[in-house]
């Protein structure tokens, strides 16, 4: 499994080199800043599935987790958390 800080790397490789946005602090608002519009929005889900081979169902899909380059790794490194068995 990757580790936190690789993640935050990764997420910010992605951000910079596929998507082409300079992200200035781990918590600058992305969508509300004009630095992803609703397109680039649609292409990072499809490379965050790809990057990381999770899946984003449509019930996962609240902007709160992807606002932030730290919101996209908190819900990339969830996602990637191993499900514990109940009991």
């Amino acid at each position: 499994m990757k580790t936190d800080d690789r993640i935050y790397q990764d997420v910010i490789e992605l951000l910079t080199e596929d998507i082409g946005i300079e992200v200035p602090e781990p918590d600058t608002d992305l969508l509300e800043n004009g630095y992803m519009d609703s397109l680039l929005f649609v292409k990072m889900l499809s490379l965050l599935e790809d990057t990381f081979s999770i899946h984003i169902a449509m019930d996962e899909l609240d902007f709160e987790h992807f606002k932030t380059a730290a919101g996209i790794t908190a819900f990339v490194e969830q996602k990637l958390e191993p499900v514990k068995p109940d009991g």
